[in-house]
C-alpha cells in the first residue's frame, strides 16, 4: 500500500506540529509535551484585502501568545490569508513587507499561507499565487523568518511544480492526507511521494486527528491509532501537521491516536 513512500524516506527526527486555535490551554501542551514540536496558530491571524492593504490581530496579544509557547520550546507559526482579487491582480505582493514585519513583531518563528479558492482553478491563478508567495519570501530574507504554504492535491493547490519556484521553507498538505480513506488511495500515496519528490526536506503531511468519544465530537478523518502508525514510519520526510478536528473547541483527542503519536516519536 505505502511501498513508494520508502523510495525518498528521508533519516530525520520525527516533528509533529498542531493546527491550534488561541484558547489552547498552556498545561494541556506540558501533559503531552513530547506530542509537540510546533503550532499553527490558526485561523484568520492576518488578513490581506482586495486592495492588498493587510489587517491583522493584536501583535501585543498575538506576542503575548507566541510567547508562554515558545517558552515550552516550541516553535509558533501564525496562518492567515490573502483574498483571491488580491492575487489575482497583483496586489497582495505589496503586502509582503507588512506581513513580514507583523510577523516579525510578534516574535512567531514564521507565517503558513492558507489560500483556499473556491474557483477559477486555472494554470495562471496558480501563477498569480506563486508570484505573491516568492514576493513574500523575498520580503523574509534576513528577517528569521520561515515562509510556508498548505497545498492540496485539488484546485490550483497541486501544482507542486509551480510552488517549488518560490522556495518556500514549509510546504504542508491538507487533503487528501488529512483523511486516512483518501491518504492510502493510490491518489493520495502518490500525492505524498510526488511532495517529497518535489520538495524534498520541506515537505510536511497534514492529518486530521481523533477526538475522544466523550468529547462529543463527531470527527470524520478515521485516523485510528492502527492506521496511523504504520503510515507515519514510512512517510518520505517524518513531519506532520495535525487539523484538529475539534479546534473550534478543543477537547481531548483520542487516547490510540496519541499513543501512536507517542510510538513514532520513541522510535527516532
Amino acid at each position: 500500500m505505502l511501498s513508494l513512500f520508502s523510495l525518498l524516506t528521508v533519516a530525520a527526527t520525527p516533528s509533529i506540529r498542531w493546527y491550534v486555535p488561541g484558547s489552547l490551554n498552556v498545561s494541556h501542551v506540558e501533559e503531552n509535551r513530547n506530542l509537540y514540536d510546533g503550532l499553527n496558530y490558526c485561523c484568520g491571524l492576518f488578513k490581506i484585502d482586495d486592495n492588498g492593504v493587510m489587517t491583522n490581530k493584536n501583535v501585543t496579544e498575538v506576542k503575548d501568545w507566541t510567547a508562554k509557547f515558545q517558552k515550552l520550546g516550541l516553535d509558533v507559526f501564525l496562518v492567515g490569508t490573502p483574498s483571491e482579487m488580491s492575487i489575482l491582480s497583483g496586489k497582495a505582493s505589496s503586502a509582503s513587507g507588512a506581513l513580514i514585519d507583523f510577523v516579525k513583531s510578534t516574535g512567531a518563528n514564521g507565517v503558513i499561507l492558507d489560500y483556499e479558492p473556491s474557483n477559477n482553478y486555472t494554470i495562471s491563478h496558480a501563477e498569480h499565487y506563486n508570484t505573491f508567495l516568492t514576493s513574500l519570501k523575498a520580503a523574509a530574507v534576513g528577517k528569521n523568518v520561515e515562509v510556508g504554504m498548505d497545498v492540496a492535491s485539488w484546485g490550483i493547490l497541486d501544482h507542486l511544480d509551480i510552488y517549488e519556484k518560490s522556495n518556500l521553507d514549509i510546504y504542508t498538505s491538507m487533503s487528501p492526507t488529512y483523511t486516512y480513506s483518501e491518504a492510502v488511495a493510490p491518489k493520495g500515496v502518490q500525492f505524498v511521494h510526488n511532495m517529497s519528490a518535489v520538495f524534498k526536506e520541506s515537505a510536511r503531511y497534514g492529518i486530521g486527528s481523533s477526538a475522544s468519544t466523550s468529547s462529543g465530537d463527531h470527527c470524520t478523518f478515521n485516523w485510528t491509532g492502527s492506521r496511523l502508525y504504520p503510515w507515519l514510519t514510512q512517510l518520505p520526510v517524518p513531519a506532520i501537521d495535525i487539523w484538529r478536528c475539534d479546534i473550534d473547541h478543543p477537547g481531548e483527542s483520542d487516547a490510540d491516536f496519541l499513543d501512536a503519536l507517542r510510538k513514532w516519536k520513541s522510535q527516532s
